[in-house]
């Protein structure tokens, strides 16, 4: 049976309820097929909801006339797998991307052919029309009318932002081309486009970003502070919109529509010119950030990195050369997702699974609650933003209350990527200027009164991000205040909300207890090993790993053998014997030889160097009893020097911008080889790129191996409802 899929100028819903998805995108033409199932998984026990997708033009016609999708560029394929683990799919259709890519993803031939791209060039429209006739035929009868996942489409991308004609024009020919789109049959509940930095939406929804930085500024030196770690009215990511000035961008109302995201940065993708390093605190407080200031849909770029496929005549990365703003790898796409490229899992996973959980189970009441926050009303009755919420307040309390009269959470940010906070000691709720303006705003419940008039003071700390609860009920209890932050519901086998689970380091809970509802408190580390599942019941898992449940089967990613802990306590779940020999899968890594040159490596900005060859000899002990547990096995690589290419066979299948953290090479999707050849890239010290992290150099050049860490990771199944 379909799902009905609407929405309103506040949220999204769902068969008529609120619904707050969580969308991550995974470009199914960069991840290996034969890996598909397995990382969308990972994805969908990670807590979303939607996978979502360019379709790319430059992949499947590199050239004229010759369409492609079989393999990795399998489309169908993809979605009808998406489909069987329980996902929703959006498709980025374009026919413009970017996504980092030559041409912004459309082929040399088109460019060549026609007039004028992205406008109603005669010649484009009709390349258009037969290219989105061809990709429609794959995707054909898997749209949610036809109880397929399909549920979006986004129409173009960035036009009027980056590309296109006026502002006339341009909304003439997004018109135009939603009317194309349905046209040939494409029939979805959602039709979006990018709304960011002056973007035209035409008839779509727009959809909002928001990245913890700026890796495509041309600039060399440490930015000013990032505005998306401001809690504010104002949705639009202004270092996307190259610096505008609030409110100057906008080509539509905001009360319009829901304030939606599908460009919250999931990593950063390095350039050439800027290597900016992420922490898993840099993109969870940018989310925490969104949903303080109301957004009720995180869509993130990317969720899963990927490797580029190798072009049949041209490289198709983005570069300076061929008319692009920045130089990007050839191939690698990892972006510092929560997923790597080759399925290794970083950290900001499991800080975004403390968000995603919680929004799982408490999603449908904080869609309908509104974002309160420090404003200012001029003499005309117009609001405009307090200097509360300027990204160079460094100073004062980001603060809001998301609330709907009788119960709310409060949110509070006091992290930002690259810079430090002023501490705030005692801090009492009912002091903050945000409380007065919603006492006398709303006719606020007695009780949510008196949990706002009673709650414990607290310091927040640099670097600090979190929101509690205010008169919170959950089954028979009612948690009036906590210094704690809610993470999921347990129900039992009959849905009863049985057990809530809050965490925090010494919290102070006021708790209104009834007959059946208990709860637990977990600490913020165990909370981040934190994995909800549901067999007969819910249950909380904790462990050194990632869970992903399939068709009954939980199965723990893992590299070690540390103890698991099960809520509620009082279960019956037996787990599999979880003493495995993996220590006896050992890999031995010698550098055979080392070989000096002198080169570049093809970049307009970029000159000859020392080149330095490592080769490495793998040999592998595996113990065969266990090589189907294998998951991968990684290489962290840890080197100083501008770009290391990694060349197996005589290939080059891999080339990271170096940020100075390591760059991990997964083994299993090249047939775990003998012999791998790092080719590392000297950087001079007088060189004009910005780091994030320093390098070392010697007499001055950066060209050196480092450390090699080789880690086993294992898929084990731990339990199989039989």
């Amino acid at each position: 049976m379909k799902d009905n899929f609407g929405y309103n100028k506040i949220y999204l819903t769902k068969n008529k309820k609120p619904f707050f998805p969580i969308m991550g995108e995974m470009h199914y033409a960069r991840v290996s097929n034969y890996k598909w199932r397995e990382e969308l998984l990972k994805m969908k026990n990670c807590g979303i909801d939607i996978v979502s997708t360019y379709v790319f033009w430059i992949f499947h016609e590199q050239i004229e006339g010759e369409y492609d999708f079989s393999g990795d560029l399998n489309i169908r394929e993809f979605i009808k797998i998406a489909d069987e683990v329980g996902l929703k799919v959006w498709l980025r259709l374009g026919p413009f991307v970017h996504s980092e890519l030559r041409n912004g993803g459309f082929p040399d031939w088109l460019i060549n052919k026609c007039d004028s791209i992205r406008t109603e060039d005669e010649t484009y429209i009709f390349e258009v029309k037969k290219y989105l006739s061809r990709v429609y035929e794959e995707v054909k009868g898997l749209f949610n009318k036809d109880n397929g996942p399909i549920i979006g489409i986004q129409v173009e991308n960035e036009l009027g932002h980056v590309g296109g004609g006026d502002k006339e024009s341009s909304e003439k020919h997004m018109k135009h081309l939603l009317e194309i789109i349905k046209e040939i049959g494409f029939d979805v509940p959602y039709y979006t486009a990018t709304g960011w930095g002056g973007a035209i939406v035409a008839d779509c929804i727009p959809v909002m970003g928001g990245y913890c930085d700026v890796p495509w500024e041309r600039s060399g030196e440490k930015l000013p502070p990032n505005s998306n770690y401001v809690i504010t009215k104002e949705r639009d990511d202004h270092m996307i919109g190259l610096g505008n000035e609030i409110g100057s961008m906008e080509t539509y109302k905001y009360s319009d529509f829901p304030f939606l995201t599908a460009e919250l940065g999931g990593g950063l993708c390095p350039t050439y010119r800027r290597r900016p390093v992420v922490h898993g605190a840099d993109i969870a407080a940018v989310t925490l950030s969104k949903m303080a200031s109301g957004c009720n849909l995180l869509g993130y770029y990317m969720f899963h990195g990927g490797v580029n496929p190798k072009g049949i005549n041209y490289p198709l990365n983005e570069t300076i050369a061929t008319g692009s703003w920045c130089d990007l790898p050839e191939f690698d796409y990892d972006f510092n997702a929560p997923i790597g490229s080759y399925g290794n899992i970083n950290e900001s996973f499991n800080e975004l699974k403390l968000l995603f959980m919680f929004i799982k189970d408490f999603g449908e009441q904080l869609c309908s609650m509104e974002s309160d926050m420090d404003i200012i009303v001029d003499e005309n009755g117009g609001e405009f933003e307090s200097k509360y919420c300027q990204a160079d307040n460094l100073e004062d309390i980001r603060c809001s209350i998301r609330h709907n009269c009788e119960s709310g959470f409060l949110f509070v940010n006091n992290y930002v990527k690259g810079y430090d906070l002023s501490s705030h000691k005692n801090v009492n709720v009912s002091d903050l200027k945000l409380i007065k303006k919603i006492k006398d705003n709303y006719f606020i419940d007695v009780k949510m009164l008196e949990s706002i008039n009673t709650f414990p003071s607290f310091d927040i700390n640099n670097g600090d991000y979190f929101f509690y609860p205010i008169n919170l009920k959950v089954g028979d209890i009612s948690i009036k205040n906590a210094t704690a932050t809610p993470l999921c519901i347990l129900k039992d086998e009959n849905g009863f909300e049985d057990n809530v689970v809050l965490y925090g380091d010494n919290p102070k809970l006021n708790i209104e207890y009834g007959e059946k509802t208990k709860r637990i408190i977990l600490t913020k580390e165990e909370a981040l090993k934190s994995n909800k599942i549901t067999l007969d019941r819910d249950y909380l898992i904790i462990a050194n790993g990632n869970i992903v449940v399939d068709n009954n089967k939980v199965y723990l990613y893992s590299d070690n053998n540390d103890e698991i802990k099960i809520y509620p306590e009082d279960n019956n779940l037996v787990l599999n014997n979880l003493e495995s020999n993996n220590k006896e899968t050992t890999v031995v890594v010698n550098i055979s030889q080392q070989t000096e040159s002198v080169g570049n490596v093809n970049y307009l900005s970029s000159k000859d160097v020392k080149i330095i060859d490592y080769t490495l000899e793998l040999n592998y002990n595996f113990n065969m009893s266990i090589t189907n547990a294998l998951d991968n096995i990684y290489l962290n690589v840890l080197y100083d020097g501008d770009v290391m290419k990694t060349i197996i066979n005589g290939d080059i299948v891999n080339d990271n911008f170096n940020n100075g953290n390591e760059c991990t090479i997964g083994l299993k999707g090249y047939g775990y080889p003998r012999k791998i050849t790092l080719r590392i890239y000297g950087l001079d010290e007088d060189n004009d790129k910005y780091f994030d992290k320093k390098l070392e150099y010697k007499d001055g050049i950066a060209c050196e191996l480092k450390n090699i860490e080789v880690i086993c990771n294992y898929k084990k199944l731990i339990y199989e409802n039989k």
